[in-house]
């Protein structure tokens, strides 16, 4: 199993208060390029666990993250998921075959700098692949012309 690093705690989100539900919005200083590589190449799923129930949640995230995998015609990039009441956080990741859940529930209301810490590196983990990928598509469109 990889060791999460929960190096850096500036979390890279707002939330802001409606009448209905909570709107979270993404804060981002990435290049154009790469918000563009993030939503045609899904590379995280998130899902919610409806009344406490992980396991359940799980299966959703994980049905969830295999598709991301078919949208990328690829097993070889890291997918992550999160399972989520909104209070507690599991993470767990996909990459080929193999499925790793890391093995503790997180509570924003007692951990969030865990919390915050391992979105942080989710999303950094998600930005790298973003920017191999932009990278590589660089690379291949040079060579072709």
């Amino acid at each position: 199993m990889e060791n999460w690093n929960f190096g850096s705690m500036k979390p890279s989100l707002m939330t802001i208060n409606c009448s209905v539900n909570p709107i979270i919005l993404f804060v981002s200083v990435w290049p154009d390029e790469v918000i563009d590589n993030l939503i045609n190449t899904p590379l995280l799923a998130v899902a919610e666990a409806k009344k406490q129930d992980f396991e359940k949640g799980w299966g959703q995230c994980l049905a969830e993250m295999i598709a991301c995998q078919k949208i990328n015609h690829s097993d070889k990039l890291m997918i992550y998921g999160i399972v989520s009441t909104g209070t507690f956080w599991e993470f767990g990741q996909l990459s080929e075959n193999r499925f790793t859940q890391h093995s503790i529930s997180y509570s924003v209301a007692t951990e969030p700098q865990k919390v915050f810490g391992i979105l942080d590196y989710i999303f950094a983990q998600c930005e790298k692949q973003a920017d191999s990928i932009t990278t590589k598509e660089k690379l291949y469109a040079y060579i072709e012309n």
